[in-house]
């Protein structure tokens, strides 16, 4: 078998991988079968079938194409692949001189989705330029949508590789992988189906994760945010038909009809899938926002992202809320001018609307191991964060009239907010909390008490804040206790002082 692989002469090199897909073909391929050919097969023998790469014969490339597709379905079969830096080099070389034969790259490309859960194998393919030869691939649009996945899962494969490197301190920068965002950015469109858009959407997400400017404005240079905000409304609008699809075909369903259960089921992944993309799409736009400088900030609320959360907080969706007021309390860490365009644009009125329903949804819901109470936990603590920040901003004088909006519910907010989300892991947040009823007392001290309303004090001693404020004077953490000390000291300690 050796020598024909050997041979300068095309016809043995033909004979011999002809024998190899022979048995393939002769014997169902299977786990056994994989097991069988990959024992007889070592690293020499790769570096052989991927040098006659190099005979630039079309029939001889494709068995051995073929071949290579079956061992890398191998765990141990992948293993050799990065057994030596010269196989993936004829491989990548071989890709490369061949990308206008589509059936070629699309094996090519299947290969290497075989063998890229090897992190060995992703530093590789890294170093001879991949995202690079995909983007080509993908401006050109040589390959169909199933081949496309095989790209955005081989790409979601890199990412994670140098997520790893980061995490464990070896390598955090994203350079290499910022093509990748122009590649996504061609395919984000919303006839594409909901398994492809959500690994697109998914991969974004990841690239987020580096907390990187250098990837946030990448994604700004190729306007992801605005894509975004573009499909937002088209996904929920996705949603809201699948969920009566569904409801149509439930009762079938349930009376057994099962010729119509494989329709049912696709509507249902669908759904699942959509449901995932608009709570990925808002967590991006969130991580977007997060960057200290507030220069990327300002760009989104430039690109109207505020008229953007108004409508993304017309739900009950709680995992929306949350993702929503995420991303409202990064602009609310921000410039007061950035806190202006929120109170301009109603944002905060539109937050303290949902805000009710989630404050009242908790004591319909008390259950702490529930996994929906866990969900309203978070979405209110993210809801806290938006109100006490903006209050904390400079700009309090103008918000206080939105504090006292629909019945004071900011006010209840932050109250219920010492009273249940009082652990130490939120130890910012209770700080922050403090410091916005601080404000708002103060500010009412120093206007003397507008007779025609309610003081802030009254409307949180109704509602318990003496207790809570008192339980924090004890806390461990020094700077909360300080802080609750203050309030208490300036404001709760003689029972009948008025304001």
């Amino acid at each position: 078998m050796k020598d024909f692989l050997e041979s300068s002469d095309i016809n043995c090199n033909l004979y011999g991988v002809y024998l190899i897909k022979k048995y393939l073909k002769n014997n169902e391929i299977n786990d056994n079968t994989i097991d069988f050919l990959v024992n007889q097969i070592n690293t020499e023998y790769l570096l052989l079938f991927t040098s006659l790469f190099n005979k630039n014969n079309k029939k001889l490339s494709y068995d051995i194409l073929y071949i290579l597709i079956n061992i890398g379905f191998n765990n141990k079969g992948e293993q050799l692949f990065c057994s030596n830096e010269k196989i993936i080099l004829n491989l990548a070389t071989f890709l490369g001189k061949n990308k206008n034969d589509s059936y070629l790259l699309k094996n090519g490309i299947w290969l290497i989705r075989n063998i890229i859960n090897n992190f060995e194998i992703c530093k590789l393919f890294l170093n001879f330029d991949i995202i690079n030869f995909f983007e080509e691939i993908y401006e050109r649009n040589l390959l169909d949508n199933d081949f496309m996945k095989r790209i955005i899962l081989i790409l979601r494969q890199l990412i994670k590789y140098k997520l790893f490197l980061k995490e464990n301190k070896i390598d955090d920068d994203p350079t290499c992988l910022l093509p990748s965002i122009k590649i996504i950015k061609t395919q984000l469109r919303p006839n594409i189906s909901s398994d492809l858009l959500f690994h697109y959407i998914y991969s974004l997400l990841e690239l987020a994760s580096f907390n990187s400017a250098e990837v946030y404005y990448e994604m700004i240079n190729n306007k992801i945010h605005k894509e975004i905000m573009n499909l937002y409304p088209l996904i929920i609008d996705h949603i809201k038909k699948l969920n009566i699809k569904i409801r149509e075909y439930e009762p079938n369903i349930n009376n057994n009809i099962f010729n119509q259960k494989d329709k049912y089921d696709e509507y249902k992944k669908d759904l699942d899938n959509y449901n995932q993309i608009v709570l990925v799409m808002l967590k991006i736009l969130g991580k977007i926002m997060s960057k200290e400088d507030g220069i990327l900030t300002q760009i989104l609320l430039d690109s109207g992202i505020a008229q953007f959360l108004n409508r993304a907080l017309q739900t009950t969706n709680v995992r929306i809320i949350k993702n929503v007021s995420f991303c409202i309390s990064n602009i609310c860490a921000g410039t007061c001018g950035q806190v202006g365009n929120l109170l301009e644009n109603n944002t905060l009125i539109e937050l303290i609307k949902v805000g009710k329903y989630i404050y009242e949804a908790l004591d319909y819901n008390y259950n702490i191991g529930n996994e929906y109470y866990k969900t309203l936990i978070d979405a209110f603590r993210e809801i806290n964060y938006v109100f006490s920040l903006a209050i904390s901003n400079s700009l309090y004088e103008k918000f206080v009239p939105i504090a006292r909006y629909d019945n004071y519910t900011v006010v209840l907010i932050l109250v219920k907010g010492l009273k249940i989300l009082n652990c130490q892991d939120l130890k910012i947040l209770i700080d922050l909390i403090l410091k916005a009823i601080y404000k708002l007392i103060l500010y009412d001290d120093e206007k003397k008490k507008d007779n025609n309303y309610i003081s802030f004090k009254e409307v949180m001693e109704t509602n318990g804040v003496r207790e809570y404020i008192e339980i924090l004077i004890s806390n461990k953490d020094e700077e909360i206790a300080s802080e609750a000390n203050k309030l208490y000291n300036s404001f709760f300690k003689d029972s009948n002082k008025n304001l």
